[in-house]
């Protein structure tokens, strides 16, 4: 088991208004008030960003607020205590979400919830075990008795390995599938149907470029990233009609505590990896996938669902990327 890893400035007043809006500029120009007095200019970079959609008046009030991207909405983010279920925590709470962050990290887990609310946001720390049944049934009863049906589900916990399929134990193949496939499966059964009862929701699960490309030494935990891919799309379609949308995300490489234990097994840095395998040229940062998680939970991607959504610098794209390595030189690392 050596070679598993586990995961798991806005001011208070100014947290629910837009950046734009407190540069103190005329917005007069943003609307063409002859045709259409209350409509901002198609013309404009503003065009279709705004949830709502302000009169000429509501503009030049310098007390009208405009929403954030997700102002009252409630997220349920898992493996938030660091990597990129943290960036995603962030990212989201400063766009007005109301965030639970859960991890089995305790500590992790409410290092982020402080510094959400030092940014004058709201969180709040649950723990889980993304494996348990029980706990899924505990955290989505406390969710909706604090803070109601959640909008948003970001299923991110996961585990990492790097074995040959000779060395695999059947030990090490359980883990994968039961945190990674497994814990996004009870997830999405636990809040699903609750945010099918609301006929709203949007739920993100991260698999992985490993489920889409065969990359040696990662036989459990490709198939289990599969397993959350197909499972993203069919149940994308069975809760459709039900206004519950449900998308995947693919990192590749990612500055995080598995890259480094990747680029270590490698015999390279993060940064040289980075520079390896993408055709950018260079490795990507929690925020970068974090940015793409905002998107798929907002309104502005209210029309999409079963989607893939591929963060990985170029890496799928490129025949030529550097992945190939012996079994042989793989169970000698």
């Amino acid at each position: 088991m050596e070679n598993t890893f586990r995961t798991s400035s806005i001011r208070s007043a100014d947290r629910n208004v837009c950046p734009v809006a407190s540069l103190g500029t005329s917005f007069s120009s943003l609307f063409d008030s002859e045709t259409n007095p209350g409509a901002i200019c198609r013309h404009t970079p503003f065009y279709g960003i705004f949830s709502h959609i302000m009169t000429s008046s509501e503009m030049n009030d310098p007390d009208q607020e405009i929403l954030m991207r997700l102002s009252n909405k409630v997220a349920v983010i898992t493996g938030a205590a660091s990597g990129i279920g943290r960036a995603i925590s962030l990212r989201l709470a400063a766009e007005g979400a109301t965030v639970i962050a859960t991890d089995l990290n305790a500590e992790g887990g409410t290092g982020v919830i402080e510094k959400i609310r030092s940014n004058g946001g709201k969180a709040a720390f649950r723990a889980l075990d993304t494996t348990s049944e029980e706990q899924w049934h505990d955290v989505a009863a406390w969710t909706v008795e604090q803070h109601g049906t959640p909008d948003i589900l970001v299923n991110n916990a996961g585990v990492y390995l790097i074995r040959p399929l000779a060395h695999t134990t059947v030990d090490e193949w359980d883990l994968m599938m039961n945190v990674n496939a497994k814990g996004v499966f009870l997830g999405m059964r636990a809040f699903a149907p609750l945010m099918a009862a609301k006929r709203r929701g949007s739920i993100v699960n991260m698999s992985s470029t490993n489920a889409l490309t065969g990359i040696a030494g990662r036989s459990a935990y490709a198939a289990s990233k599969a397993a959350v891919r197909i499972m993203s799309r069919t149940i994308a379609i069975e809760y459709a009609f039900d206004q519950v949308r449900v998308n995947a995300v693919f990192p590749g490489f990612v500055r995080t505590a598995i890259a480094e234990y990747g680029a270590k097994k490698a015999g390279a840095t993060v940064d040289d990896l980075g520079r390896m395998v993408s055709p950018l040229g260079r490795i990507a940062e929690p925020e970068d996938v974090a940015n793409t998680v905002l998107f798929l939970a907002s309104d502005e991607a209210r029309h999409i669902t079963g989607a893939e959504f591929v963060v990985d610098g170029g890496l799928t794209a490129s025949p030529n990327s550097p992945t190939h390595i012996s079994a042989l030189e793989l169970a000698e690392s």
